[in-house]
């Protein structure tokens, strides 16, 4: 498995499991796994209570945004941390899970072991609009429900997983593990650490997309755990580098932007590299028409392209 994947396998298992991990385990089976003793960790249907609802005003609840960073990709965090504080109506906690190497500049949060739920993103993510808007998903959760993300793909002709994978996968065309709502209640409940491991052992000569993969496995076998996200919450290059094939953001707009595959940082999509720009320069403090125009200076420098042809829309919830 590649590093950069391990990383995040290993941050998500932390921060379900709030590092205590030693549990004697049984496989007997992918969705078949227990553990000695029943948990005996309650699944508090009140939590709906302490996530909130937004309603457009200020709010007193706390959202918990995390994040992994590995490798030399910290400027990236930031930039990510920096869009969701831009708008965010509520306070915002973040939790980092670093390497050792990058522990001490970031402070490395604590274990998470009381914390109910939280909204995790790659750093190749922007919010475009308040990320309260997301949080406010997890009240669309029904009682089984645990973890909320968007399709890999809206197209059957262009999607990977319906195409490529040689492994089970969620659904018809998979899970993108890029955005992903995380009931920690729930997924202490399930026990979600202890499927990772066997999934891993089993599937580790097939899997391409490493801890994504294994989400799309897991969840494969547990279907009814998923809420799945409109792809305006995890709007990608996939979704307009050919054709437009997210239809919702015509009239919701984009809320995060994914710019996954390097699209902020290599010349491949000017489109998205015009906003990890534009944000990286914006300072914090000047009117929000300032980002706007920014990102408009920089459309306008940029060559046409499929994705550029999509500007109104991913520029809506910037100008709202």
């Amino acid at each position: 498995m590649k590093l950069a994947y391990r990383c995040v396998l290993l941050a998500i298992l932390t921060i379900i499991c709030g590092l205590f991990l030693v549990r004697k385990v049984y496989r007997n089976g992918i969705g078949e796994i227990q553990n000695e003793q029943e948990s005996k960790i309650d699944d508090v249907e009140a939590h709906l209570a302490p996530v909130g609802s937004y309603s457009g005003n200020e709010t007193k609840f706390v959202i918990h945004l995390v994040l992994v960073v590995c490798g030399d990709r910290l400027k990236q965090a930031m930039i990510c941390i920096k869009s969701a504080l831009l708008f965010a109506r509520s306070p915002l906690k973040v939790h980092i899970f670093a390497e050792n190497e990058l522990k001490k500049p970031l402070e490395d949060q604590s274990a998470m072991n009381d914390t109910d739920a939280v909204i995790y993103v790659d750093i190749d993510t922007l919010f475009l609009s308040p990320v309260d808007i997301l949080w406010d998903k997890f009240n669309f959760m029904n009682s089984s429900q645990m973890a909320a993300l968007a399709p890999e793909s809206e197209d059957f002709s262009t999607g990977w997983y319906n195409r490529f994978a040689r492994h089970p996968y969620y659904g018809p065309l998979g899970l993108n593990s890029g955005v992903m709502l995380m009931n920690l209640t729930r997924f202490r409940r399930f026990q979600w650490e202890l499927y990772l491991v066997p999934t891993y052992q089993q599937y580790k000569l097939n899997i391409t997309w490493g801890d994504q993969d294994i989400i799309n496995i897991i969840f494969h076998y547990h279907a009814d755990k998923i809420l799945v996200l409109p792809c305006e919450f995890n709007y990608r290059p996939d979704h307009c580098m050919y054709m437009s094939v997210c239809r919702t953001v015509e009239n919701n707009g984009v809320y995060v932007l994914h710019g996954n595959r390097g699209a902020f940082i290599n010349e491949k999509q000017p489109t998205f590299r015009a906003f990890y720009d534009s944000f990286n320069e914006f300072i914090p403090g000047e009117k929000l028409t300032s980002l706007v125009e920014l990102v408009s200076a920089k459309f306008d420098a940029t060559s046409p392209s499929n994705c550029g042809k999509m500007r109104k829309f991913l520029l809506k919830n910037l100008e709202y």
